[in-house]
């Protein structure tokens, strides 16, 4: 039928914040945690969009006056019908 597709691909990132006090880290950590468990195996989202997340990671950021923070990144990619 002379159609086509193309590949897309990219990184989704989620910036996570929390106070600096003395449950600041533990909350930041458990917060981390239930973001990666949303991308993590996740082989679709939507009704056969097909997107695909792979390599989901942490990077922390350093502590600023009032606040600890991460940012969760997971690339993904799926295939686009022209």
């Amino acid at each position: 039928d002379g159609k086509g597709s193309f590949r897309q691909s990219g990184f989704v990132t989620v910036q996570v914040f929390v106070p600096k006090d003395r449950a600041g880290l533990t909350s930041l950590d458990a917060l981390v945690n239930v973001v990666k468990r949303a991308f993590r195996g996740q082989r679709a989202v939507g009704d056969g969009c097909g997107i695909i997340f792979r390599r989901v990671r942490m990077n922390e950021q350093g502590p600023d006056e009032r606040f600890y923070g991460a940012n969760v990144l997971a690339d993904f990619e799926y295939d686009e019908e022209l």
